[in-house]
């Protein structure tokens, strides 16, 4: 089955049409799982429970310093870590920044947004020997940067600490 699509553009510059053609046709047969290679092994579901359960926290613009908010998901995040299942789990806390700023000025504002998480924990009784921290800087910016720095209402989600699992963990 075929369907054709027509738009047209009106404007200053005068008018443009564009046409797209969609065929669906019927779904070909299921392919074949993926062969894993051997010697990789699969993540474990402890994994998937911390990402579930530790979220990222967030801070405000051009700071490093943890907002009522974001110390009060460290502390559900605390008590979520030294439950004894997941007493042994190790991570690492990832700091990031928008696009704006130099690339020096991000790393280390990511790197100044991860260590102040990490102390926070420690402080909660998690133990600091478990917690990585690095910067990326503005290297892994999720928001959309579009025109003028004054207008990106979504820079706001790069302001961030993500949290990886790196292991341990009860299964």
């Amino acid at each position: 089955m075929s369907t054709t699509y027509t738009g047209t553009a009106v404007g200053d510059g005068g008018t443009a049409a564009a046409s797209a053609r969609v065929t669906v046709t019927e779904r070909a047969a299921k392919p074949p799982e993926p062969v894993k290679p051997t010697g990789v092994k699969a993540e474990p579901p402890i994994a998937e429970q911390l990402r579930n359960a530790v979220t990222a926290i967030h801070f405000e613009f051009d700071e490093a310093e943890l907002t009522a908010a974001a110390q009060e998901k460290l502390r559900r995040i605390a008590d979520w870590l030294l439950q004894d299942p997941h007493r042994t789990i190790s991570f690492r806390i990832e700091g990031n920044c928008d696009p704006r700023g130099s690339a020096e000025y991000n790393i280390g504002l990511g790197d100044r947004r991860a260590r102040a998480a990490k102390s926070f924990l420690a402080s909660l009784g998690v133990d600091a020997n478990r917690i990585d921290t690095i910067s990326y800087g503005l290297e892994k910016a999720i928001g959309d940067y579009e025109g003028s720095p004054d207008v990106a209402p979504s820079w706001a989600h790069d302001h961030r600490d993500d949290f990886v699992y790196l292991s341990g963990g009860m299964q």
